[in-house]
């Protein structure tokens, strides 16, 4: 009984799959640009290569130093930023002070853009296979149940 029951369920199944297209949603993937800003490390920099004649306190001298990044870098890459530092006092510049930094390290921060366009998805449905028949559709399920019978 279990069994014939079991294949009234499979016949009922495949019938239906075969009777009713299938419909799936069908979405595009539309894609935005991160949002990024270098971000980078205050440089160190210091003061070097004074010829004798500096005055004491120009080696001892804190530049004043800031990262500049070109606006429209790619990136894709590590920024390339540069470090721009004010000019030592005359007296330092005249004993022929120079300024060092170290490299510059600078690493990319970005966000999710605000402004993305979400997908947009349609219900699409498979069209009916004609011209099939019920009588046709009845016969290949007579033809499974069947072969299911010569089975048991």
């Amino acid at each position: 009984m279990q069994l014939a029951l079991l294949l009234a369920a499979l016949c009922v199944a495949f019938a239906s799959a075969q009777c009713h297209p299938v419909c799936t949603w069908q979405c595009d993937s539309p894609t935005c640009l991160a949002v990024c800003q270098p971000q980078c490390q205050q440089p160190v920099c210091s003061v070097f290569n004074c010829s004798g004649s500096a005055p004491s306190w120009c080696a001892t001298m804190t530049p004043s130093c800031s990262v500049d990044c070109p606006a429209d870098e790619c990136q894709s890459t590590c920024p390339v930023c540069e470090t721009l530092c004010t000019t030592l006092p005359t007296a330092c510049r005249d004993a022929y002070c120079s300024i060092q930094c170290e490299e510059t390290q600078c690493a990319w921060s970005c966000r999710k853009p605000t402004n993305c366009a979400a997908p947009t998805c349609e219900l699409q449905c498979d069209a009916p296979s004609c011209p099939a028949t019920a009588a046709a559709r009845n016969a290949a399920l007579l033809m499974i149940v069947a072969a299911v019978m010569l089975l048991l």
